[in-house]
C-alpha cells in the first residue's frame, strides 16, 4: 500500500505551530552570534524554545507548547505584580472543540497559591486548520466554528457572553475549534497572566500551572521564566593605565 506524504491535518497544524515557535528562535540565534570572537562558543548557545510543553491525558486532545513566564528584565516581577504567561494551545481532535475551563498557579517552592490566573488584553488569536488564517474572537468565553468548517477557511465566532477581556482580566476560559490552536502572548494582544503574585518571579525561577480542559484530567506543568530575545548589553571595557616609571 502506498504511503501518504501529505500528513494528517493534526500533523500539518502542529507543523504550523512549530514554525511560529521557530521564528523567534532564529532571531535569537542571529542576535547571539553578533560580536563573536571574544566569547566562548557555549556562551552563545541558546535553547530553540525556552518554554515547557505537555499533552493532556487521557485523550491527548490538548497540546501545550512553549509555556513560559514572559521575560521582562533581569529583576523579574516583584511581589504583588502581574506576571504575563506566553504559550500556544493546540486542539489535536479533528472533530471536537477544545474547551479550556480554567487555569491555576501555585508556588513551586511550597505549593501555596501564587496568584489568580486571568485572561488579559484583547481578542484571543485563534488559528483554524492547517495554514488557516487567524480568527479574531470577541470574547474569552465563546462558541467557535463547527467541525464542518474546512481547514484554511475563515470561521465566524459567535460570543456566548457580551463582555470582553478588560485591564483587570477575565476568567481564563476559551474554546478552540477542531484542529485549531490559540496563540496567547502579549504580542498577540491576548494572554494569560498571574495577578498579585505572592512571591517574586525572576530569571531562574518557575511556577506550577494547572490547565483544566473539558473531558481531560487537570494538566499540571512546570512553567519556567523566559529568556530575553536579545543578549544583555556588555559592560564597558575600561582600559588600564600604567603609571610611568
Amino acid at each position: 500500500m502506498a504511503r501518504s506524504i501529505i500528513g494528517t491535518p493534526s500533523r500539518r497544524r502542529m507543523s504550523r505551530v512549530a514554525a511560529l515557535l521557530a521564528a523567534p528562535a532564529a532571531v535569537i540565534g542571529l542576535l547571539s552570534g553578533c560580536g563573536a570572537g571574544q566569547e566562548a562558543q557555549t556562551a552563545r548557545m541558546v535553547a530553540p524554545v525556552a518554554g515547557n510543553e505537555a499533552n493532556s491525558k487521557p485523550h491527548g486532545q490538548a497540546a501545550l507548547r512553549d509555556v513560559q513566564i514572559r521575560y521582562n528584565n533581569p529583576q523579574g516581577y516583584p511581589v504583588g505584580a502581574t506576571a504575563p504567561l506566553s504559550l500556544y494551545i493546540a486542539n489535536n481532535n479533528p472533530l471536537k472543540p477544545l474547551v479550556l475551563r480554567g487555569v491555576t498557579a501555585v508556588s513551586k517552592k511550597g505549593g501555596a497559591k501564587l496568584g489568580s490566573v486571568v485572561l488579559m488584553g484583547g481578542a484571543p488569536d485563534i488559528g483554524v486548520g492547517a495554514g488557516g488564517p487567524s480568527v479574531p474572537v470577541t470574547s474569552p468565553s465563546l462558541s467557535v466554528v463547527p467541525s464542518s468548517v474546512a481547514p484554511g477557511q475563515r470561521a465566524s465566532a459567535a460570543p456566548s457572553v457580551a463582555a470582553t477581556p478588560s485591564a483587570a482580566g477575565a476568567p481564563a476560559s476559551l474554546t478552540i475549534p477542531p484542529n485549531g490552536y490559540a496563540r496567547l502572548t502579549v504580542e498577540a494582544r491576548a494572554y494569560l497572566a498571574i495577578t498579585s503574585i505572592a512571591e517574586p518571579l525572576q530569571p531562574g525561577s518557575s511556577a506550577l500551572v494547572t490547565f483544566t480542559f473539558e473531558g481531560e484530567d487537570p494538566l499540571e506543568i512546570p512553567v519556567p521564566f523566559g529568556v530575553p530575545l536579545s543578549p544583555p548589553p556588555r559592560a564597558p571595557v575600561v582600559p588600564s593605565v600604567t603609571a610611568p616609571r
